[in-house]
């Protein structure tokens, strides 16, 4: 697989995420925020932001490696 289609498959596989969770790993991986001041910034605890980030790399992980 080429690296575009890689890139492809990566982002239709974020995109399909629930919007919550996309959004932690977004801010995560791209913004370079701390799992800390994404809670803050999105006003809720700091348990349910590593919750949903280990749901989206879960859900990641089988659908890129189907």
């Amino acid at each position: 697989m080429s690296l575009s289609a890689k890139s492809w498959k990566i982002r239709q596989s974020l995109n399909s995420l629930p919007p919550e969770q996309r959004d932690v790993v977004l801010r995560r991986i791209e913004h370079n925020q701390t799992f800390s001041e994404i809670a803050t910034e999105l006003g809720v605890p700091l348990g349910t932001v590593l919750t949903r980030m280990r749901l989206a790399l879960q859900k990641l992980q089988k659908q890129l490696t189907d």
